[in-house]
């Protein structure tokens, strides 16, 4: 069986993360293909693992590059992700009449006016949905509520929670035993709060930032870093917001790193500030080292954080709550080591990506 991977791009993101560890996971039973139209760090990690990869240049001659390419390649099945891939890959499985599966990372309703136009005007052409999260799903049966053909859709909807590879996971902890915070430039008794994630305005980080300045007005002292790993269209702004609030030496930009499994056992805990998130790898990765979880949401149930339990959650775009909940780790050193236990019992039960592929592997022998 031959199944042709479509995504927007290869860059450090959720969608293209999980792409790449799904791949490590897939047995040989199967050929897979990546077509992408961006180019980024996520291309190599896939031409490592034997891959054959395509780039088809994102112009208005894409949806023909991509129907010639699809009709050499001959596939089973497309598998797309990223609205500009899922959009393209429906325009080409009706050309060519070979079964789609479109991922959803992250809400519908957030994509804006003109893409849900497009997006519910060809939502009936794939031959199944996945939603990376509870929250992503239950986002999409909202959104074609309305639609006659809407008992339909809810049928193709399919519930695969993103996993993580447990076992590169708990390799690269052995490997960091014995490693400090003073290998990365930190003191021994700094308090790390560490975030991961592109630097875009979806991610508001500029909430983050503004909650840790509350943090530090509260504990006063120094000896508290927050820690940056990623980059995108807003880190210059993040970094004047930074300036003006006189925290250069309080916050590190580490920009885009490989190496983020070097940071993870230096903090803390870990913060996420998102609008709105489907099922974050990095949340994921920080819950597989043990760390204590916050993150925005807004509801109370979350695919990973039972709240006061593993994590906590607090409602989107508010500092001082955000603040608030910083503070209950700083005051608490307890709760690090309880919310270890329960988030390393939960990454092990219930978010090996190892299951997550078994099912998807399923799921392809079903359609092909």
């Amino acid at each position: 069986m031959k199944v042709v991977h479509l995504i927007t791009s290869l860059k450090m993101g959720g969608a293209e993360t999980a792409l790449f560890n799904m791949l490590k996971q897939f047995e040989n039973k199967h050929e897979h293909i990546v077509i992408y139209f961006h180019k980024g760090p996520i291309l190599e990690k896939i031409k490592i693992l034997g891959i054959k990869t395509y780039q088809v240049q994102y112009n208005l001659l894409t949806i023909f590059r991509l129907f010639f390419l699809i009709k050499k390649i001959k596939p089973n099945l497309i598998h797309s992700a990223l609205w500009s891939a899922n959009i393209l890959g429906r325009i080409t499985s009706k050309l060519t009449k070979i079964s789609l599966i479109c991922d959803y990372h992250g809400p519908i309703t957030d994509q804006g006016y003109f893409r849900n136009l497009v997006e519910i005007s060809t939502i009936n052409i794939p031959k199944q949905f996945i939603a990376v999260a509870k929250s992503v799903e239950k986002d999409f049966h909202k959104f074609i509520s309305t639609k006659k053909s809407a008992i339909t859709l809810r049928n193709k909807m399919v519930l695969i929670q993103n996993g993580i590879d447990l076992n590169e996971i708990n390799d690269h902890i052995i490997k960091q035993l014995g490693f400090k915070k003073e290998n990365l430039g930190f003191d021994k008794d700094d308090f790390i709060i560490g975030s991961v994630g592109r630097h875009e305005e979806i991610k508001s980080y500029q909430v983050l930032i503004m909650a840790f300045k509350i943090f530090l007005d509260n504990i006063k002292t120094s000896k508290a870093k927050l820690c940056l790993i990623g980059y995108g269209s807003k880190t210059v702004e993040l970094k004047s917001l930074t300036k003006k609030l006189s925290l250069e030496n309080q916050i590190l930009f580490t920009g885009q790193r490989n190496d983020a499994f070097n940071f993870y056992p230096t903090f803390d805990c870990f913060a996420l500030s998102s609008k709105s998130e489907g099922l974050s790898i990095a949340l994921l990765e920080a819950m597989a080292f043990g760390l204590p979880l916050i993150s925005t949401h807004n509801s109370s149930e979350h695919d990973l954080i039972i709240d006061g339990k593993n994590g906590f959650l607090v409602k989107p775009n508010n500092p001082q709550k955000l603040a608030e909940t910083l503070l209950k780790f700083y005051l608490n050193p307890n709760l690090k080591s309880s919310m270890k236990k329960a988030n390393l019992e939960i990454a092990n039960s219930t978010f090996n990506i190892k299951l997550a592929a078994k099912r998807l592997e399923t799921l392809y022998q079903k359609l092909k």
